[in-house]
């Protein structure tokens, strides 16, 4: 009988292990989605302006992707939207 409970320890402890190792690596996958340009299909959830505008501050306008800076200039009219 304890031999049993050790394989089923076992066997949980790897389930466990793949299970997180699979949620790790979701996140991995859709981390972008959680940066510009990606962001402004989310702009009218809270606190998705904070993050647009950190993220836009936080690096020169060379170093965005186009879209973003399409998006973020300042004689675009969706810059209004997002900021």
């Amino acid at each position: 009988m304890w031999l049993l409970n050790i394989y089923c320890v076992f066997a949980i402890l790897s389930i466990k292990g793949a299970v997180r190792k699979v949620v790790g690596v979701g996140k991995l996958k859709i981390k972008h989605l959680d940066e510009i340009p990606y962001l402004f299909a989310r702009l009218g959830e809270p606190g998705i302006k904070d993050r647009v505008i950190e993220q836009w501050k936080s690096a020169s306008k060379d170093r965005h992707h186009p879209v973003s800076v399409h998006i973020m200039d300042e004689s675009s009219n969706l810059a209004r939207c997002a900021m």
